[in-house]
This record gives structure tokens, sequence and C-alpha cells, in this order.
């Protein structure tokens, strides 16, 4: 565990708050999925389009 300054002046160990926060992972999966959502949009509207082009010719 880390000591601080302080800690050390006083003698009490400082907290060690490095295990209380949270991984990261969450908002890679959230743009991940985000990207993925809007890939998918894009790749629908370009087969409509292509299927409507098709049609028309």
């Amino acid at each position: 565990m880390k000591q601080g300054f302080a800690a050390k002046r006083h003698g009490a160990p400082k907290e060690d708050i490095t295990r209380d926060r949270e991984p990261k992972t969450k908002g890679l999966l959230g743009g991940l999925a985000v990207t993925t959502v809007l890939l998918a949009g894009i790749a629908a509207i370009s087969l409509r389009l292509a299927q409507k082009f098709k049609k028309e010719d």
C-alpha cells in the first residue's frame, strides 16, 4: 500500500483507493455499442437506397 507524506508523518497508513475505482470497460463497451448501432443504421439505409435505385433501372 502506498503511503503519502502526511501518513508517514503521523504514522498512519494512507487509505488505498485504487481498488474502489470502477474499470473503464463500461465506457468502452458503451462506445462500442453506439458505434455498432450507427454503422448498422448506415448499412441499412445504404441497402435500401441501393435496392431503390436497382428497381428504377
